[in-house]
């Protein structure tokens, strides 16, 4: 998950990698307010955490899809040396299970993210009127 907020000088995003379940540990862990600093117009200011937002971390997903793909390809080679003795029906419903595990999986990551990102964005630390 990636935090950002919008820098009050240039109204541009600003974005942060912090390991943080919800706004409740960021507060615990770096204070109410925290000071970023704009990569594009260098202005450093004090924000609020409830000012944060997050949202989905695309490179991640991307990189985690790639690499669960690699895994089910390098799986498959090994395990075709033990299903060639069988018809092809039966190679082809294990290759079948063998990209279909790591898809699952994926699809299973991706709503527990999805998860913390409704909780990080539902819960605020302080209380509005």
């Amino acid at each position: 998950m990636k935090l950002y907020t919008y820098c009050q000088n240039c109204n541009r995003s600003i974005t942060t990698q912090a390991s943080v379940p919800d706004r409740m540990k960021l507060a615990q862990k770096y204070g109410k307010e925290i000071n970023l600093k704009c990569p594009h117009c260098t202005t450093e200011a004090m924000y609020h955490v409830d000012s944060i937002k997050a949202v989905r971390n695309k490179t991640q997903e991307r990189i985690m899809l790639v690499s669960f793909f690699t895994i089910a390809a390098i799986i498959s080679v090994f395990a075709m040396d033990f299903l060639i003795h069988y018809p092809w029906p039966v190679i082809g419903a294990g290759i079948l299970l063998i990209f279909q595990t790591p898809i699952l999986l994926y699809f299973a990551i991706q709503r527990i993210k999805n998860k913390l990102i409704n909780n990080f964005n539902f819960y605020f630390v302080e209380v509005k009127e």
